[in-house]
């Protein structure tokens, strides 16, 4: 940890008064808890993370233990958990989507899925359809029960038209997903049960951002009686810099926005070089971000009027290259050939201070 406001900054004035280094702070609150210098993917549900290599190997994290899944052979390319936690889903370079079901004693993994380009991004929706996204199109693969395979006729997929895309997240709710590129945006509606191909995955909202390109994207709602009513936007660009949207779900409804309807993040403790990270912790109001300059910085959302209560961790300097909450407390954080996971909530830093003011007395 190197610095803070609000509560952030209570924490780090009072380890300075008991003469605490920084890097006691900082080793006391992350924990190393794997190395792999091939790591290409990661994922995270509940209490649970994994991740895939360029060699095709699949590891799974769950307390302080790791196995490892029969490997692909194939480059992984994008990964995704099944909706009830028991299914892992891994694509590869070469266009097949692997499936493990983990309640199984051997653990084997089969192709469930070949396509004709990559595989960067793999969902599922539910047990009959996944969502996958390859170079330069969106579509729905649907399982066909008489070959055991999900299929997609090139037909129905939905063209991206975007230069370079950076990366593709989608809401918790599973009806909004976005796609970050050069120069332009893109929010798309799902709705996989319309009759008509084409309105299954509609572009909605094009954001316009001339000259820069957008890595990273992050969506959250904030639900009424179960009822989307507030919108977060997140975006990180190739520069480092992050932008971040509140919005009424009816402000919504428009064709185009611009990086003016946002608000950027402009303290001097921001990213220094490209984001590689963009989360929403899954139960506080907090945003976390990561670059390639190796800082993780957690954001406040209940401070976005005023100067950012914010936390930032400075790793050795490799690289943060992805990051996931494993829960609303923890996020694991791939720096180099090392894997962290790093506590989130202000009370348990809190918590962790007040131990080595202790030990000081």
């Amino acid at each position: 940890m190197e610095q803070g406001f609000g509560e952030a900054a209570e924490i780090y004035k009072r380890a300075k008064k008991h003469n605490i280094p920084v890097m006691v702070m900082q080793s006391a609150r992350m924990e190393r808890i794997a190395r792999n210098k091939n790591m290409q993917g990661i994922m995270a549900d509940v209490d649970e993370f994994a991740y895939g290599d360029k060699n095709g190997h699949i590891y799974i994290l769950n307390s302080g233990r790791i196995d490892a899944l029969p490997p692909v052979k194939e480059l992984i390319r994008g990964m995704g958990y099944s909706n009830d936690g028991t299914r892992i889903y891994a694509g590869t370079q070469n266009g097949n989507i692997w499936r493990y079901n983990l309640l199984q004693s051997s653990k084997d993994g089969a192709i469930v899925f070949k396509g004709d380009k990559g595989v960067y991004f793999v969902k599922e929706w539910d047990e009959s359809r996944l969502l996958v996204n390859s170079p330069g199109s969106i579509y729905f693969a649907e399982y066909n029960t008489k070959t055991g395979m999900f299929e997609s006729p090139i037909k129905d997929r939905v063209p991206l038209r975007m230069e370079r895309v950076g990366n593709i997240d989608w809401s918790a709710d599973h009806k909004w997903l976005v796609a970050t590129g050069k120069d332009i945006t893109r929010v798309f509606s799902l709705n996989p049960d319309a009759k008509e191909a084409n309105r299954r995955i509609e572009n909605q909202i094009d954001i316009i951002h001339p000259g820069i390109t957008m890595l990273d994207a992050a969506l959250k709602f904030d639900s009424i009686d179960g009822r989307p009513d507030m919108v977060w936007l997140a975006l990180g660009s190739e520069q480092g810099h992050v932008w971040i949207m509140k919005k009424k779900m009816e402000l919504m409804n428009t064709d185009t926005l611009n990086l003016s309807d946002f608000e950027q993040f402009r303290d001097s403790s921001a990213h220094q070089s490209s984001i590689t990270g963009l989360e929403f912790n899954p139960g506080l109001p907090q945003l976390a971000s990561s670059s390639l300059d190796g800082t993780v910085l957690l954001w406040n959302l209940c401070n976005l009027e005023h100067r950012y209560d914010h936390i930032r961790g400075r790793y050795r300097g490799e690289g943060i290259t992805a990051i996931a909450y494993v829960n609303q407390d923890e996020l694991v954080v791939y720096e180099g050939t090392r894997r962290w996971k790093m506590n989130t909530n202000i009370n348990a830093l809190k918590r962790v201070l007040e131990a080595l003011v202790k030990e000081k007395q």
